[in-house]
């Protein structure tokens, strides 16, 4: 597909639509209230892993019974993306990027055109902002397994960057809306498509407006969640120290036929960070 055609790509309103962000928030979320800042343990053993086997594999089926259909829908088949010869593509990356979110940035307008009022409207987009970077980033993760990781990595990620640039090149962005700014536990999903890249410019970018959330909640004096969003920047920090080294994550050579160095295999073999992925 070309820039031209995946910019003309129209979301199905049957699958996207409020109530589909809605239940992606319900599923990632549970009964967490927007107004926290930090999220309990059990919930991030949902999110990240650490739990019983058989709780992950409920949180994987739950996940792809919801929105398989809506993955499925913009999958490679249905949604071809321009081509980006290798990770080191990054102006490529950056030009691509308007025409593969431009679905996305008509979903969000048509958000603020179908609200009663400029109020209402921008709350909806933000809503469906939070929901569709969760649905393009995580969800993947958690429905797409073993092999079928590169599905995630070559496909739905380059999307979720898409869609977290508009997000962040938003007037106004719907990451700072009143309903997420103040709420790490929340605010934070917009940005985790910039730390799952492996172009070490959207790592940058990643602790930048992370830093942004950091100095917010030691402005307001929450040390609670200062600690939270400062664990999200070690997160990072690991992310963007890999790059640096290999220009690439290593765990991810096998699943995407990517040839693996002498010194790649020999880290992993000594206990080299996966992310919780198989190496």
């Amino acid at each position: 597909m070309s820039p031209s055609s995946s910019a003309a790509f129209t979301l199905n309103k049957r699958l996207f639509n409020p109530t589909t962000y809605a239940r992606i928030r319900t599923v990632w979320f549970g009964d967490l209230p927007t107004t926290a800042t930090t999220a309990p343990p059990a919930l991030a053993r949902k999110w990240f892993g650490g739990g019983p086997a058989s709780e992950q594999a409920a949180f994987d089926h739950a996940c792809t019974t919801s929105f398989r259909d809506a993955l499925a829908a913009l999958g490679p088949d249905a949604f071809a993306l321009p081509g980006l010869n290798a990770s080191t593509s990054y102006a490529a990356e950056l030009a691509h990027g308007p025409s593969i979110a431009a679905p996305f940035a008509r979903e969000l307008a048509d958000a603020v055109g179908n609200a009663s009022d400029v109020r209402a409207g921008e709350e909806a987009a933000a809503d469906a902002a939070l929901g569709l970077v969760l649905l393009l980033d995580q969800v993947p993760r958690n429905v797409f397994r073993g092999a079928d990781q590169a599905l995630v990595y070559a496909h739905y990620d380059r999307i979720a960057r898409s869609v977290a640039r508009l997000v962040l090149e938003g007037k106004p962005r719907a990451d700072l809306h009143p309903k997420w700014r103040a709420s790490p536990a929340y605010r934070l999903w917009f940005y985790m498509p910039l730390m799952h890249s492996e172009f070490v410019q959207d790592q940058r970018r990643y602790e930048e407006v992370v830093g942004e959330v950091l100095a917010e909640v030691e402005r307001g004096g929450d040390t609670e969640a200062a600690e939270y969003v400062k664990r999200s920047l070690e997160y990072g920090k690991k992310h963007r120290d890999i790059l640096e080294r290999f220009g690439r994550y290593p765990h991810r050579n096998e699943v995407l036929g990517r040839k693996m160095t002498k010194e790649e295999r020999e880290w992993l073999e000594a206990g080299g960070e996966t992310f919780g992925t198989k190496k």
